[in-house]
């Protein structure tokens, strides 16, 4: 997976995810484009490079028009840090981030595209729709001959995700 932190947090989670997880490039947003580089540039580029992921706590990237077009035309998959992830600081971000690369890895395998939101809880709710049948019918036009194969797939990685959640609480 290559993954792109972006400026909204601290590049230091990107270089502390990057030395756990080196089979990944995991890159913050200002070691690959300028400061003043603006969103829509910055999305279209890494549209042309394909195969990237970007992880951000930028709500305003889904609101705001020029940078709204430029998420619905990429071929890239975001991650949106939601909710209580505002009132982490760097060290605890990176450590909760930590469970979650691998599964942000497998569900950028599924997708070339997608928006998706991550509450704090995200390891149970990675999964972009309510059940997995709105998916299929959603995605199983880029994998028609895999259907049955990434139903199955998908369902398993979430129920290892609710079943480790699970098992963490208790």
């Amino acid at each position: 997976m290559k993954l792109l932190v972006d400026n909204n947090l601290s590049y230091t989670i990107a270089h502390c995810l990057q030395s756990i997880f080196p089979e990944h490039k995991i890159l913050s947003l200002r070691e690959k484009f300028a400061s003043n580089t603006k969103d829509a540039e910055w999305i279209n580029a890494l549209d042309n490079e394909g195969g990237w992921a970007v992880l951000t706590i930028e709500r305003r990237l889904k609101t705001r028009p020029h940078e709204r077009l430029a998420l619905d035309r990429s071929k890239i998959v975001f991650f949106f840090l939601t909710g209580a992830w505002l009132k982490y600081g760097v060290p605890e971000t990176a450590w909760r981030l930590i469970r979650l690369v691998p599964l942000m890895n497998q569900q950028s395998s599924l997708t070339e595209s997608g928006l998706f939101d991550l509450p704090v809880n995200a390891s149970s709710k990675l999964r972009p729709h309510s059940s997995i049948a709105i998916t299929m019918d959603i995605y199983s036009h880029l994998m028609p001959n895999m259907q049955g194969e990434a139903a199955v797939t998908v369902d398993g990685v979430m129920r290892a995700a609710i079943n480790k959640r699970a098992e963490d609480e208790a």
